[in-house]
């Protein structure tokens, strides 16, 4: 009897609909996170501090309008660049 209750609890509890599932699982989710507040804090304060520091930054730094693109001259990848070249330090 007690073998047959374990199995019907490891199955997808069928007469549950899916509101009452993702209710029971917004509460053991809100259970989890109500043990360890200051996880909990660090996980909602964290990234509302990056964005917004983010977003001050981008605010702050003046913005500069390019009228054309840079092209770099192409160079050969089988070889070493003659600017290499001449910058490396030989050990």
């Amino acid at each position: 009897m007690v073998e047959s209750k374990r199995k019907f609890a490891c199955r997808n509890l069928p007469g549950m609909s899916w509101a009452r599932k993702f209710k029971l699982l917004m509460w053991k989710n809100f259970r989890i996170l109500s043990r360890n507040k200051f996880h909990t804090i660090m996980e909602i304060l964290l990234p509302v501090i990056f964005m917004s520091s983010f977003g001050l930054l981008r605010v702050a730094m003046p913005m500069e309008k390019v009228p054309e693109p840079t092209v770099f001259t192409p160079f050969d990848l089988r070889t070493i660049p003659p600017v290499l070249k001449t910058n490396m330090l030989v050990l």
